[in-house]
């Protein structure tokens, strides 16, 4: 886990991994509820982390 390239290399393992979440708990949802306000409230919880 030691293969840095640079300070300004992007970990797109980690980010894979988190897109990869993301759309797990977001079908996850989506199957359960239909795309409620529980969908909605945590995408805006999401949006407004990334903020």
């Amino acid at each position: 886990m030691k293969n840095k390239k640079g300070a300004l290399a992007l970990p797109w393992e980690k980010i894979i991994w988190w897109a990869l979440l993301f759309l797990f708990f977001f079908f996850v949802l989506w199957f359960y509820g239909g795309i409620g306000e529980q969908a909605k409230n945590m995408m805006k919880n999401i949006f407004n982390f990334f903020k």
